[in-house]
């Protein structure tokens, strides 16, 4: 787990969903109204042309790690995203005592939409189709409040593909919107402008926090 904190250059812990060697497979209809295929395999998911009906694990039900449970269910705060939306986010949710656990957890639940849509998963989506597509897969009520960037700046940044926020009141659960870009990468997610906005999210219900080192490191969970 130490190796793939470093790879992803995370500062604190990595924890995988399961242990279970499983095959991630989607649904995906190359046309509107024409049969979906069956792809496996992450980096080929994408590459294939199309819209994805679904995604599935394989085997179907795989064992949480019980770490990452222990994890979930000690959190005070649950941030789900951002990440690809079918490759990335969807397959930790798909691990059946997973997203259990994240139902059963007291913490406060945030589902980070992304600032652009992915070639290959969400060509054309906005924030109420990503939330759709995670309530279709797990349920509603995963999280209990999406929060969105809504600085859509297409006249300095022509070619980024933004995800636009959802029409007020439209989408199962509430909405943050707030300036959220990398004026960097503007595709991207400003790091210090959504910790803010987690954290200012968070004392709005909590008061203001005092984090010790050990809260500053919790875990961070993924699919192995």
């Amino acid at each position: 787990f130490s190796r793939t904190a470093r790879v992803l250059a995370v500062h604190g812990q990595v924890v995988p969903s399961t242990l279970a060697n499983v095959a991630l497979l989607a649904d995906k209809s190359p046309m509107l109204d024409a049969q979906a295929i069956r792809i496996e395999g992450e980096s080929r998911i994408p590459s294939i042309p199309g819209r994805i009906r679904a995604v599935h694990l394989e085997p179907g039900q795989p064992p949480a790690f019980p770490e990452a449970i222990r994890a979930i269910l000690a959190a005070e705060m649950i941030v789900i995203g951002p990440g690809s939306l079918y490759t990335s986010v969807l397959p930790n949710l798909l691990v059946p005592d997973i997203a259990h656990a994240i139902r059963s957890s007291r913490a406060f639940k945030v589902y980070v939409c992304n600032i652009a849509t992915q070639p290959g998963e969400t060509d054309g989506y906005n924030c109420r189709q990503h939330l759709t597509a995670i309530d279709e897969h797990v349920g509603r009520g995963i999280a209990d409040l999406m929060l969105v960037n809504d600085r859509i700046d297409a006249e300095r940044f022509p070619r980024v593909p933004f995800v636009r926020p959802a029409e007020e009141g439209i989408t199962t659960i509430p909405t943050y919107a707030t300036d959220l870009i990398d004026d960097q990468r503007p595709w991207r997610h400003d790091s210090l402008k959504l910790a803010d906005a987690l954290i200012r999210l968070l004392e709005e219900r909590t008061g203001p926090l005092e984090l010790s080192s050990a809260e500053r490191a919790e875990p961070a969970i993924g699919l192995s």
